[in-house]
């Protein structure tokens, strides 16, 4: 899944620890942070992983794999309810956010 699509989940939040858990289920959702494949990208795999055992670190290489943090789960809710403006497309709201952590965060 990559940012694009999640985007349904965070319109439909009862539905973001299910998919969640599928993908890592042995996470906390409470400390769950969310890192991209290779680049910061809306089409970039994400990743759930355990911010507690990742240290907060800005990139990390798993299995010879790169990977970026976009940004906690808790702050990405955050910041999707600023940019879920009425008329927006999720391709319109993930490039926001995403535009977001490349320029502000």
């Amino acid at each position: 899944m990559n940012l694009l699509e999640f985007i349904f989940y965070l319109k439909n939040p009862s539905k973001i620890e299910e998919v969640i858990l599928q993908e890592n289920k042995e996470l906390d959702i409470d400390y769950a942070d969310i890192y991209l494949e290779k680049e910061l990208c809306i089409y970039s795999k994400m990743f759930f992983l355990d911010a507690e055992q990742i240290d907060g670190k800005i990139e990390i290489e798993l299995n010879g794999k790169k990977y970026i943090n976009l940004f906690p789960l808790d702050y990405l809710q955050d910041i999707f309810a600023e940019f879920n403006e009425q008329g927006n497309t999720d391709l319109e709201i993930a490039n926001k956010i995403l535009s977001f952590r490349i320029n502000d965060a």
